[in-house]
C-alpha cells in the first residue's frame, strides 16, 4: 500500500507528494478538497479525480467502497457520494458480491477510451507510480514533486508538461522493468 502526503513547502520546485509503502496498515490522509481543480477542471473534485482514475487506469480490477477510499486517500462517505453519480451516469458499473458492492470501469462505451487519456495524462502519475512499485522491496520512498503536484494540489499555474519523480532506495535502474 502506497499513501500519499503532502508537503507544506510554498516554493513549487520542492512541494511533493511522497509516495512511501506502509504494508498492510491502512492511515488516511488528510486533504483539502475545496482546492481548486486543476489538473482537468472538468470533474466535480479531486475525489472524483481520484476515483475514476484509479478505476480507469486499472480497467482490470473490481474495488469495493472501502477499498477505493483507502486506496485514494478519502473518506468512505465521500467516495460513497460520488460513486452513485458515476454508476447512474456510465462511467462505472457494479455488481454485488454477497453484501460487497464491487465497481469497475464501464469498457463498452464510446467515452471510455478518451476519459482514459485525459484521466492518464491528468490523475495519472499518482496510480501509475503506486502500481509500478508495489512490491519493489528495494524502494524505500518515492517522491512526485514539481508542476505536476503543485497542480494537484491546487496551485495555479500552467498544465505540467512533464513528471518529476524521485526514487529513493537500493534499486538499479538497468534491472528493473517499470
Amino acid at each position: 500500500m502506497f499513501i500519499v502526503q503532502h508537503s507544506s513547502l510554498d516554493d513549487e520546485r520542492y512541494r511533493a507528494l511522497v509516495v512511501h509503502p506502509k504494508g498492510n496498515d491502512i492511515e488516511p490522509v488528510m486533504r483539502t478538497w475545496a482546492t481548486p481543480l486543476l489538473l482537468l477542471p472538468l470533474l466535480r473534485s479531486r475525489v472524483q479525480g481520484d476515483l475514476l482514475a484509479l478505476i480507469y487506469l486499472n480497467p482490470e480490477e473490481e474495488y469495493s467502497i472501502t477499498e477505493m477510499a483507502h486506496r485514494i486517500g478519502a473518506s468512505v462517505k465521500a467516495v460513497h457520494q460520488e460513486v452513485p453519480r458515476l454508476v447512474e451516469t456510465g462511467p462505472l458499473s457494479n455488481r454485488k458480491l454477497g453484501t460487497a458492492r464491487l465497481l469497475r470501469s464501464t469498457q463498452d462505451s464510446l467515452l471510455t477510451r478518451p476519459l482514459t487519456d485525459l484521466l492518464a495524462v491528468t490523475y495519472g502519475p499518482l496510480p501509475v507510480l503506486t502500481r509500478s512499485l508495489t512490491g519493489l522491496t528495494e524502494v524505500d520512498q518515492a517522491f512526485i514533486y514539481g508542476s505536476w503536484a503543485a497542480r494537484y494540489n491546487g496551485e495555479p499555474g500552467r498544465a505540467p508538461a512533464d513528471v518529476d519523480v524521485l526514487v529513493i532506495g537500493d534499486v538499479d535502474p538497468e534491472e528493473d522493468d517499470t
